[in-house]
């Protein structure tokens, strides 16, 4: 257990198995300790959605760091992958307990966009305070930022919690998309 700015980062060990990331009581991912491989395979739906909808990616920036799992395996996949993350004490814990040894730059998703002139095939958005995401990288601005530093071809792939199914948290995904879609031309929503 270990306290930041910005809550508490739990590590949990499972059946001398598995290894989470616990955030604010949310889980923030984990892996599996005999393959050093992801515990669930959301992670791979992310990767896939970026490779899917833009071939022959070559970097990649992953805004949200958690547990490290997903630029590890964009990394090992021979992308150059940057993370960025907020929380410094996230970055601590993601080497130190999930062996994450990429590059990773401490600062707000949106400020280092702000900051960069770099662009990217695939900006993976998975960024959360807890089990919410930050507002402010959802907003038109960021959108616009995001779209900014796509390279030709690029795709932005958000993850959003919430489901499309429960009456109360489908306003949320809608205002999403609705945000979305004054600046991307093509949005589509994959429902987990």
């Amino acid at each position: 257990k270990r306290n930041s700015a910005y809550g508490e980062i739990r590590v949990i060990e499972k059946d001398s198995q598995y290894r989470y990331m616990v955030v604010n009581g949310f889980d923030q991912g984990g892996i599996d300790l005999r393959s050093g491989e992801s515990a669930y395979i959301f992670d791979q739906g992310l990767i896939g959605l970026g490779q899917i909808y833009s071939r022959d990616s070559q970097r990649a920036l992953i805004i949200g760091l958690g547990p490290g799992v997903m630029a590890a395996t964009l990394q090992a996949a021979g992308l150059a992958a940057v993370a960025v993350e907020i929380d410094p004490e996230i970055r601590d814990v993601a080497q130190a307990s999930f062996g994450f040894d990429g590059r990773v730059v401490v600062a707000d998703g949106r400020r280092f966009l702000q900051r960069s002139n770099d662009t990217w095939d695939v900006i993976f958005v998975d960024a959360f305070a807890g089990g919410s995401p930050p507002w402010q990288l959802y907003t038109v601005e960021a959108f616009e930022l995001y779209a900014a530093h796509l390279a030709p071809g690029g795709v932005v792939v958000l993850n959003c919690i919430g489901s499309h199914l429960d009456p109360t948290q489908l306003p949320a995904l809608e205002a999403v998309v609705t945000t979305a879609t004054q600046v991307f031309p093509v949005v589509d929503v994959y429902p987990d």
